[in-house]
């Protein structure tokens, strides 16, 4: 497993899909699937920046590994404690303008791996997407 820390900011989002590339590639990840790891990382980048962090410069840490899912991204923050699989699964049909603000970004990422996971551990939250 590779890991590597990162601080947070609103464009940090680009380094952090190099990293993961590096390791994608590494393990032969077709490029539909990594497509798919570049709107994961940067959903949940910003959300680590805007609310676990409240746009505060700190660090965090992105790990990818391969298991007998696939392959996985595992994002490591000491932020206010957010579970995004809490939150119900967003249904589009009403129209942007009967739909309620926010959600869209957990909905994507949900839709376009194979599964995800989080659990609180200590400080940490430890959020697992798997492609």
């Amino acid at each position: 497993m590779k890991e590597q820390t990162f601080t947070s900011s609103a464009n940090i989002f680009r380094d952090v899909v190099i990293f993961a590339i590096d390791e994608a590639n590494a393990v032969g990840l077709d490029s539909e699937e990594i497509n798919k790891l570049k709107l994961i990382v940067e959903e949940v980048v910003t959300n680590i920046y805007k609310h676990a962090y409240r746009y505060q410069a700190q660090d965090f840490n992105v790990s990818c590994s391969t298991d007998n899912d696939g392959f996985c991204l595992i994002f490591r923050d000491n932020g206010q404690a957010f579970d995004p699989l809490k939150h119900a699964q967003l249904d589009l049909n009403p129209g942007i303008e009967g739909r309620p603000i926010g959600g869209l970004g957990i909905h994507l990422v949900r839709n376009i791996s194979k599964r995800q996971s989080y659990e609180r551990v200590g400080e940490a939250n430890i959020f697992k997407v798997w492609l």
